[in-house]
């Protein structure tokens, strides 16, 4: 039995699993919650309950995603460039074989997050993600 004083999760996979395919087949303006809910075989109450709204899940949806690409542009970008000699900044922005077949793994892991950011976004706080991206990695490649 389910105590009232304890949320149940057991329906957000579902919910998420709905709003990532309605996500991607209709991009975030087109996709309605009804067919979200109908996707995830719950009541737009019941959807209310865990998020304010369509964005506020389409973000939900891409957080690991981003969360991910920050990680790694913080990692990345991280180093005091002015501590390196210059065979290590050439080094540092280098990519070899291995550099793109990383990165290639690493997109083709997260390929609906990252279509989603890419493709869907319209209508949300990530509709300039692909600037915003760019926009970083500019800067941080400035420092250098």
């Amino acid at each position: 039995m389910v105590s009232l004083a304890t949320p149940d999760h057991s329906i957000d996979p579902r919910i998420l699993e709905s709003a990532k395919k309605e996500f991607l087949a209709n991009g975030f303006e087109r996709t309605s919650l009804k067919a979200i809910c109908d996707g995830a075989g719950i009541t737009t109450g019941a959807l209310y309950k865990r998020y304010k709204g369509k964005e506020d899940l389409f973000c939900v949806v891409v957080a690991n995603t981003v969360a991910d690409l920050n990680a790694v542009a913080k990692q990345r970008g991280g180093r005091d460039a002015s501590a390196l000699s210059d065979d290590e900044l050439i080094r540092e922005w280098y990519m070899d074989e291995e550099d793109m077949m990383w990165w290639f793994r690493f997109l083709y892991e997260r390929h609906d997050g990252f279509t989603l950011l890419l493709k869907c976004a319209e209508g949300t706080a990530y509709a300039n993600f692909q600037h915003d991206w760019v926009e970083m990695l500019t800067e941080a490649t400035s420092v250098f």
